[in-house]
Formats: structure tokens, sequence, C-alpha cells
């Protein structure tokens, strides 16, 4: 996929989060490293540090990596309660492993990464649109540039 490394970096930088944080991070090829993740709408940017990046100097830190957090599935650990991975649909040959200190953000991190995907949210939005029709007997969105889009 290409993509426009100013554009990732300015939504790194400026993007409204939903949280970030320290986490441990492993691939199917390396070992865990405690780095810092930020997540901006569905885009979970990575960065080869351990500390809020915010704390230094924006321009010379970027992520290292970013996952469009899209057609994704996620799976715990009830071995490890801190431990959880998702992978991609399109590679269910590579996970990518987290774990975090605690339960509590350990939870945190799954709650947002189940309301994530776009086409989740899309899905949520017909199950609303389709309760309120059968509530008032009006389309919601009828009226709006969406209406033939959902």
């Amino acid at each position: 996929m290409r993509i426009n490394q100013e554009i990732l970096t300015e939504i790194s930088n400026n993007g409204k989060s939903s949280k970030e944080g320290v986490m441990f991070y492993k691939s199917n090829e390396s070992g865990y490293k405690q780095r810092w993740f930020k997540l901006c709408s569905n885009l979970l940017f990575i960065y080869n540090t351990d500390i809020n990046p915010s704390i230094n100097d924006y321009n010379r830190i970027n992520p290292s990596y970013v996952f469009v957090m899209e057609n994704f599935i996620i799976q715990t650990d009830s071995n490890m309660p801190n431990k959880f991975l998702f992978y991609f649909i399109a590679e269910p040959d590579v996970k990518y492993c987290f774990f975090c200190l605690n339960s509590r953000q350990t939870n945190e991190w799954l709650e947002l990464f189940k309301h994530l995907s776009y086409r989740k949210q899309r899905i949520y939005l017909n199950q609303l649109r389709t309760k309120l029709k059968t509530i008032t007997g009006i389309d919601p969105l009828e009226s709006t540039p969406w209406s033939d889009k959902l």
C-alpha cells in the first residue's frame, strides 16, 4: 500500500488520539520490546521509544510503524491475562503480540480495538438506523447524503 509519509507524520504528531501509552510489542521475528503507542482514529502508531514523544521535539521523533486497524482479529491469552494479539485477515500467519503492565491498561486497549474499525461503526450505525425506523416509522438518514451509501 502506498502512503504519504508527510501526512502520516502530521496525523501522528497533531492528530487527536483516543489513547496513547506504553505497551510491550512483539512481531513474529523479534522478542518483546517496550514501545510508545498512539491510536488516532483507526491508525495505531508505534514509536521506537518508551517515553511519550510529545515530551520531546515531535519533529525529531516520527513513528516507526503504523497499522491501519481494519479487517483484523484480536485474540487474548488465558495463560497470560495482560497479553493479546491481533492479525489481519489478509495475513493470518503474521501475528502481532502485545502485553501491558496491568489489566486496566489491557482492558482499555482491548475495548478501543473492539469498536475501532470503520466497518464495525458502519454496521452499528445501520443497526441504530433500523431501530429508530422501527420506533418512529421514519428513516433518520433518509434526507441525508449518506442514505444511499448505507
